[in-house]
């Protein structure tokens, strides 16, 4: 659920030096990406501090993962991107088939992806299922602990993958894609939003019904802070949540997105949940996400979609 951190999550934040700009995918036009129902817009409650359930098809490109193999079982929030393409967590490639660990970048078929999901026992009819073809992670994804003057940290680099999908999606009014940022100029303080199944405490239970909840972004000065992360926010990611704690992503909600609304009422990509510190909601341990923007490049050069680059490499995220 949305107070839940599983091993990695991300945040990222985005800059621009445009006003406006926006990256839709694949077979998808301008008008239809980021859009979601007037009736979910109108519900939404940005002054929420802790998550709450989501309303069944308010955020359309919510996807799920699940294990295939020795039984079934769910595994990693995602965002449907295009007709074939969906963004996850590089760590939510990497699972256990019984007694073995495997990667879904060398057996993409034990992976399957659900969009239209809300309940994950329930079949509400507004679900489908689609086989993988192909899982992509970053060439440069590494995952470590580093020395801070506060002890160890664990950081993630690049956690970030793209899954092909053997199919196209059905677009319908609970299956939409998401607008990529590259270049909206969000600066800390911005509420945004996370959602997911995962569960709201450490070793707890999944919720099994996708929540929401509103937070803010962090600036790389204070999530790099003492009492934070101690200087291992890079710019390739970036973070989000309350000093005090109580809003976050927990076990379960890895690879899901942080959306973040732009001018135009559309919502964007910004980041894709990667980790965060042991314990979720815990104060001044802010929630980190893999930066969407500085991933363009590979994005496009995966996927063949011709997605605008922006002309800086990292800008952080300023007050």
């Amino acid at each position: 659920m949305i107070l839940q951190r599983t091993f990695i999550s991300c945040v990222l934040l985005i800059y621009s030096t445009c006003h406006f700009c926006q990256v839709c995918v694949s077979s998808q036009t301008a008008e239809l990406c980021g859009v979601r129902p007037k009736w979910a817009e109108q519900s939404s409650d940005k002054r929420i501090t802790g998550g709450h359930e989501a309303k069944p098809g308010s955020w359309p490109w919510m996807t799920s993962i699940f294990v295939t193999g020795l039984g079934e079982y769910f595994k990693c929030g995602a965002a449907l991107i295009s007709d074939h393409w969906v963004i996850t967590a590089a760590h939510c490639t990497i699972a256990n088939i019984g007694p073995i660990v495997a990667a879904a970048s060398k057996y993409p078929e034990m992976l399957k992806v659900r969009v239209g999901e809300h309940n994950l026992d329930q079949p509400e009819g507004t679900e489908e299922d689609l086989n993988v073809k192909k899982v992509v992670l970053h060439p440069k994804w590494d995952i470590g602990v580093e020395n801070t003057p506060n002890g160890k940290q664990i950081y993630s680099k690049h956690d970030i993958a793209l899954i092909e999908l053997s199919s196209p999606v059905n677009f319908t009014s609970n299956v939409k894609s998401m607008c990529l940022d590259n270049g909206q100029l969000f600066k800390a303080g911005t509420m945004c939003y996370i959602a997911g199944w995962g569960t709201k405490k450490v070793k707890g239970p999944a919720t099994r019904i996708l929540h929401e909840a509103a937070l803010p972004l962090v600036s790389h000065e204070q999530c790099n802070g003492p009492k934070s992360y101690s200087g291992v926010i890079g710019g390739n990611l970036i973070c989000a949540g309350y000093k005090q704690g109580g809003v976050d992503t927990c076990e379960g909600d890895s690879g899901g997105p942080l959306m973040c609304q732009g001018d135009g009422k559309r919502w964007f990509l910004t980041g894709v949940a990667s980790f965060g510190h042991i314990g979720c909601g815990v104060p001044y341990k802010y929630g980190v996400y893999t930066r969407v923007v500085n991933h363009l490049q590979w994005i496009s050069q995966v996927t063949g979609m011709d997605l605008p680059q922006p002309q800086v490499d990292y800008v952080p995220l300023i007050t």
